[in-house]
């Protein structure tokens, strides 16, 4: 079961990463259709770089 938790653990971490991206190329009504789940979390990180947000996601991954 640790695997299966894991695995769901990066699967949320690539769909923040990927909304994020999304954002910055075709802005957050995009989000909201295809990520609604992860609006929030592009807003609060919108005046990032993509690869701040995505060093800092894939910080969280490794604990």
């Amino acid at each position: 079961m640790k695997n299966a938790a894991e695995y769901r653990k990066k699967a949320i971490i690539n769909e923040m990463i990927l909304a994020f991206v999304l954002f910055k190329d075709e802005g957050i009504k995009a989000v909201e259709r295809m990520y609604p789940q992860h609006v929030l979390f592009v807003l609060e990180n919108k005046n990032k770089a993509t690869s701040t947000v995505q060093d800092e996601l894939l910080h969280l991954s490794d604990v």
